[in-house]
């Protein structure tokens, strides 16, 4: 309960960031891998599914962070947040997380081309997405 509420204040504060910024600074993911650790250890200790969990659930960011490295459209931090947000969740609330976040995020895209205040290659910022999909899909 308290590593969510640490986690839902983690994703907010890199949501305000990575509006601004566009980037993810590197000492607020080193917070967000403290928020995660105490999760970290109850998934290892047998809670969520045990490593399988914690693999299922760590897996969008694995994935985002190989696209990230393959073709640099997707940002590192996005990937590491991803992973962050798998670890506390474990793996089947992280693949309804991530694709949630992913359709707001498709929605917002395509909202923007059609106002025309966007472009194909104009960059969103994606941690407001999965701030949101937290908000909804953990708080409740």
């Amino acid at each position: 309960m308290i590593t969510a509420f640490f986690m839902t204040l983690w994703l907010l504060v890199a949501s305000m960031i990575d509006i601004r910024t566009r980037r993810i600074p590197m000492w607020l993911l080193a917070v967000g891998g403290v928020c995660a650790v105490p999760a970290l250890a109850r998934q290892l200790g047998g809670g969520f599914g045990g490593c399988a969990g914690l693999l299922k659930g760590m897996a969008p960011g694995i994935l985002l962070l190989g696209i990230g490295f393959m073709t640099k459209k997707v940002g590192y931090g996005d990937g590491i947040g991803v992973l962050l947000v798998g670890t506390v969740s474990g793996g089947g609330k992280t693949m309804l997380l991530f694709g949630t976040s992913m359709f707001f995020m498709a929605f917002c895209a395509l909202v923007l081309l059609v106002l025309q205040k966007a472009r194909s290659g104009t960059r969103i910022p994606y941690m407001p997405f999965l701030a949101l999909a937290w908000l909804l899909l953990m708080g409740g």
